[in-house]
């Protein structure tokens, strides 16, 4: 019975000394209770009868985390939160946009459908001249009059270009 306690008392060191590693992982110093258990006067040697056994140690947070740190996680959760309400409120805004464009879509297919008929039906109701006796488009004798005169104008300028360079 006596070597049992031994090895429960080795296991509860063992189990401090890894909580002591842990939290001096996240805080980057040892664990307060420990600095205070070094710095304090010592007690006298207990009897291992006396002894309490511990629950056993555990891969657990530590018990104090800073309250900086804590502020910290809590404003992280709430943008993630915004960030979520936000992104749910785009797929919805996205969503309406696309029974619009599909909507608009519809109208638009609706609209050509009966443009195309309105065009099959005036064009049906058109008398066409038999094959061969179109009208050909023939230039009026002004046209040919004004491009002559252009032409003319055009030469004109280019003598007077001459003139002035030379006269520089």
């Amino acid at each position: 019975m006596l070597f049992q306690k031994k090895s429960e008392m080795q296991e509860i060191k063992d189990a401090l000394s890894e909580e002591n590693a842990s939290t001096r992982k996240y805080y980057g110093r040892e664990n307060p209770a420990e600095e205070l258990r070094r710095t304090a006067p010592q007690e006298p040697a207990r009897h291992e009868e006396d002894a309490v056994p511990a629950a056993p140690a555990r891969g657990s947070a530590p018990l104090f985390v800073k309250i900086e740190k804590y502020y910290d996680i809590l404003k992280d959760v709430q943008e993630m939160k915004t960030f979520l309400s936000g992104t749910k409120h785009l797929y919805q805004i996205l969503e309406e946009v696309e029974n619009v464009r599909n909507d608009t879509l519809k109208i638009m297919r609706a609209t050509i459908q009966r443009l195309e008929k309105s065009v099959v039906e005036m064009d049906s109701g058109l008398l066409r001249p038999m094959e061969g006796q179109y009208p050909t488009p023939q230039e009026a004798p002004e046209v040919r009059h004004i491009e002559g005169s252009l032409n003319e104008l055009q030469s004109q300028l280019d003598v007077l270009k001459k003139e002035l360079q030379s006269m520089k």
